[in-house]
């Protein structure tokens, strides 16, 4: 078997690098302490490394935290939660992760650990500072101003929702069955649990205790994820992976971890690009990584951790949003960031789309014109506008921005681009690209199409442009034959018939010419003077006969041609009555 290697990592300005390496643990501990006895860094830590996987065996840090970085955070926004479930889900534990963050550094445990362990939720209600009462209240004043009730009478309901979690974390370390069991044995665990649930609810209580007990053992935040991320197999069901994916996404909800999976970089915009990379499990560029990353990456890929990407998502929409520079280290190359940071961002629509990293982009945008305010967001959504050369995602930007308080006192000039956008473009391939399918291609002008009826724009400039790009979808269909390769004569008419219906109630297609070209070719069908003998003809089972055409006709209704149940269609566009008997 390999033998162990001990890497002996030091902490300077908050980053970990390495400093030398051991064949023994208890050298490697020792050369630590004498490194931390120097003066020179903050902190120190032993890495065992075996395999591939790294462990951290020892930390140690200079001093502790003092009194003032472990107070309260201030926070801008806190999510609601009305009952007990609420304080253990995501949005309340990313609250809690921001007003709680010097606390929870300092020392080493999630929101997550501390709701479900007893001792950990004691030493943060004891804490000195008083961290918790004053992490209550920022919390209850911000709940209490978007319920409009009084923050006093919502600081008690959180401290009795709190108080009934300490009770649960109590009541859960009671069950002696599942004490030595964790993350090495989590199957086991998950199966233990459920045979002494007291009620089967109690079952993820129970699993969730026993993972957070074993993570505060943990002496990293790496540590943590790596333990974790073992733990997750393909055979794990939804239910127990989804415990796991909610741990994995406290532990990212730390900077400090940030920090460890992605090493150095160069700024902070190849550090968000980085981090999107992972997200989107993209191998790196020519980089060795720790095993725990990779894993990580190739989870991300899957879309096995949801919660965990959520989190990895409101960290880049945070940092875009923040005020730190994305090139530190060379001032004069920030426009050079933000443009590299914007394409990153473009590539990547699960998180480039939506009003918050709109919103997010403009306002770091904004900050290269003096001229501030509502001026300095005009100039930044015009500056924007340049850099997306995409014309739909252009146009999609335009209107996540007039989702935005920003956006919406900019209506005038972001009616007008998004006017210029549409109203200039020449054909259909303006807002898809030419080497899509006839079906991606109808799909974007689709979804831009309804985004645009959504829109909180004056009506008629609203009509004008759907009316716009129906025009250009229409004429697409003309030039391409759609229609025509959908209804191809080699095939027999009943196989043609319903591939046409089916295309008009696909979804791809608003009301309008598009669609109305699409229903003529139908409704030409169906004016057939023997339809249902062509319909049927290569079919020989009475039964099966009768079955085809009742098939079709809910086809019919359902696609909008009118008949019991329908949803409309012109006079023209009803079945023949040979049919509705039928």
């Amino acid at each position: 078997m390999a033998r162990a290697k001990f890497e002996v990592q030091v902490q300077r300005d908050g980053r970990w690098t390495l400093e030398l390496v051991e064949e023994d643990e208890a050298a490697a501990i020792r050369e630590a302490d004498k490194i931390l006895a120097r003066g020179s860094n903050q902190g120190v830590r032993v890495v065992r490394e075996r395999l591939g996987r790294d462990t951290v065996v020892y930390q140690k840090e200079r001093g502790g935290p003092s009194n003032a970085n472990v107070a309260a955070s201030a926070i801008t926004e806190a999510a609601d939660c009305a009952d007990i479930e609420d304080l253990y889900a995501l949005p309340a534990r990313l609250t809690a992760s921001k007003v709680l963050r010097r606390w929870l550094d300092a020392n080493k445990v999630t929101p997550l650990e501390v709701l479900h362990n007893y001792r950990a939720l004691s030493r943060l209600m004891d804490s000195d500072p008083q961290v918790y009462p004053s992490a209550v209240d920022r919390v209850a004043t911000l709940q209490a101003k978007a319920r409009g009730t009084d923050p006093r009478q919502r600081r008690d309901e959180l401290y009795r929702l709190i108080e009934e979690a300490a009770t649960r974390a109590r009541r859960a370390e009671g069950e002696k069955q599942i004490w030595k069991l964790g993350l090495e044995t989590y199957p086991k665990l998950c199966r233990t649990a459920e045979q002494v649930a007291w009620i089967p609810q109690d079952r993820d209580l129970l699993v969730r205790s026993a993972v957070a007990r074993d993570l505060i053992g943990q002496g990293s935040w790496l540590g943590k994820l790596d333990a974790l991320l073992v733990a997750v197999t393909p055979e794990l069901s939804e239910q127990d992976l989804a415990i796991l994916d909610e741990f994995i996404a406290d532990v990212l909800g730390s900077p400090q971890t940030i920090q460890d999976i992605l090493g150095e970089r160069p700024n902070l915009s190849a550090a968000l690009v980085a981090l999107m990379d992972i997200m989107e499990g993209k191998p790196p560029a020519g980089r060795r990584e720790p095993e725990t990353v990779t894993v990580l990456r190739s989870l991300m890929a899957e879309g096995r951790l949801r919660s965990a990407w959520v989190v990895l998502r409101d960290r880049v929409v945070n940092e875009v949003a923040s005020t730190r520079p994305l090139a530190r280290n060379d001032p004069a190359r920030e426009t050079e960031a933000f443009q590299a940071l914007v394409t990153r961002i473009l590539r990547f629509p699960k998180i480039g789309n939506g009003p918050v990293m709109a919103e997010a982009l403009t306002g770091r945008c904004s900050r290269q014109f003096p001229e501030g305010g509502k001026t300095g967001i005009q100039l930044a959504i015009g500056a924007m506008g340049g850099l997306i050369g995409d014309r739909s995602r252009r146009v999609h930007y335009y209107l996540d921005m007039l989702r935005t308080e920003s956006g919406r006192a900019c209506l005038p000039m972001l009616g007008q681009a998004i006017q210029q956008t549409v109203m200039e473009a020449p054909d259909i391939h303006a807002f898809a690209r030419m080497d899509e399918s006839a079906h991606e291609k109808l799909a974007a002008m689709g979804s831009l199409q309804r985004s645009l009826r959504r829109a909180p724009l004056p009506p008629q400039l609203r009509e004008a442009l759907v009316d716009r790009l129906d025009v250009l979808v229409a004429r697409y269909l003309v030039q391409e034959r759609v229609i025509e390769r959908l209804d191809d004569p080699t095939d027999s008419l009943r196989i043609r018939a319903k591939r046409l219906v089916q295309f008009v109630a696909s979804g791809l297609l608003i009301e309008g010419k598009a669609m109305a070209l699409a229903r003529a070719r139908v409704v030409e069908h169906l004016k057939r003077p023997n339809f249902l003998g062509e319909f049927t003809a290569d079919i020989a089972d009475p039964t099966h006969k009768e079955t085809a055409v009742r098939d079709f006709w809910q086809m019919l209704t359902t696609a909008g041609f009118g008949g019991p149940g329908g949803s409309g269609g012109s006079k023209d566009d009803q079945p023949p009555a040979a049919m509705a008997s039928s």
